[in-house]
């Protein structure tokens, strides 16, 4: 449905200018949820406005439907009123001097449509983000959650043919934050729309989304299923940003099948997955997931199918949920995610043991390709 193609945009500066969007290409099937993720300043919010119309590009193509709604070398630009896109924005963008049902409806009364149609496309919009008795409200009397459905509801009401989100809950608090990304996913899917979301947090991204691509310095260096960007990264960035992650130096030291390598480290050595070609003595960074690494207080009885290594526990965090361990193995610390119930107090010696399968490395000095 949607089709972006070799995306640039620069921006002039006092020093001469600055790179935001550099080649970046991706495409969004219709009905499929897509997040650009990336921390602040790697582009992704550019990107989106450049799609929205709201950004010229220097240079790409973007098709929605196989329509073109930009092309830098024929000069095509559509207008953003006749792009057929909704957008979400960070500060929502809610009119004060009006209330809930004219905020709603204000895309349609400048679009001219009939009362009657208003009416009805409003109850429906409203009704979609759980906001139907607040029609008659002053939208200065919503709560944050109840802002960000209205303008949601303002969005939906065009029946845009794909839905853009900038950051949409950074201004609610922890609880109301997975409440409402909750609730997005859930119209998404009952909508079936097609939806472009951007966003810092990586629990949002991987909740939400049926494909992340993942932004540093204007370019996406990944992109794929949540559950691939975050098992299989393809380099030392998306390990390191994409949720938490041990990053041990190493080197190859030989092969045991197609793309498994034996790798030693200073923790000792450890069988991984590569992502990429790996020749003998090539540096590398192993990367091991905390709560892939399992800490128990004898040694386990399979060690053929795991590595397992001694170490020794430094002290931890209780999280409700979990606990985090600091343990140190040969002088190198790791962090450990057990139950709530685990006991290991700081001092005694434990064994943290990790699945060939769970073991996943890229180039050292990779940080932008892998």
């Amino acid at each position: 449905m949607l089709e972006v193609a070799g995306l640039h945009k620069s921006f002039e500066t006092a020093d001469g200018g600055v790179t935001a969007v550099d080649g970046v290409s991706f495409s969004v099937a219709a009905g499929q949820a897509f997040t650009l993720l990336g921390p602040s300043g790697c582009g992704k919010t550019t990107a989106l406005r450049c799609i929205a119309g709201l950004e010229r590009p220097g240079a790409g193509v973007i098709r929605l439907d196989g329509a073109e709604l930009f092309d830098g070398e024929t000069g095509t630009t559509v207008p953003p009123d006749k792009r057929g896109i909704g957008m979400v924005f960070q500060s929502y963008a809610i009119w004060p001097h009006m209330n809930v049902f004219d905020n709603v409806g204000f895309p349609l009364r400048i679009a001219r449509r009939p009362r009657a149609e208003i009416r009805e496309r409003v109850g429906w919009a409203l009704d979609m983000v759980q906001l139907a008795g607040f029609a008659g409200r002053d939208s200065t009397q919503l709560s944050g959650g109840q802002q960000q459905r209205l303008a949601v509801a303002r969005a939906l009401v065009q029946e845009p043919r794909l839905l853009l989100l900038d950051e949409p809950l950074s201004n609610l608090d922890a609880k109301l934050r997975e409440e409402m990304r909750d609730e997005l996913k859930r119209l998404q899917s009952a909508l079936g729309l097609t939806m472009l979301y951007v966003t810092h947090d990586q629990a949002e991204a991987i909740v939400l989304s049926d494909r992340i691509a993942v932004m540093s310095e204007g370019r996406i260096l990944q992109q794929g299923p949540p559950r691939e960007i975050y098992e299989r990264p393809r380099s030392r960035f998306v390990a390191d940003f994409v949720g938490s992650s041990n990053l041990l130096a190493g080197v190859v030291a030989g092969e045991l099948g197609e793309r498994r390598f034996r790798i030693e480290t200073d923790c000792g050595a450890v069988s991984a997955t590569a992502t990429a070609a790996l020749g003998p003595g090539e540096r590398v960074l192993v990367s091991l997931r905390p709560e892939r690494i399992h800490l128990t207080a004898a040694r386990p009885a399979n060690k053929a199918a795991r590595t397992v290594w001694e170490v020794t526990v430094d002290g931890s965090r209780f999280f409700g949920d979990s606990t985090y361990y600091d343990v140190t193995c040969r002088g190198t610390a790791l962090r450990v995610r057990a139950g709530p119930d685990f006991g290991f107090e700081p001092g005694i010696r434990a064994f943290a043991s990790i699945a060939a399968a769970d073991c996943v490395c890229v180039r050292a000095g990779d940080g932008d390709d892998g």
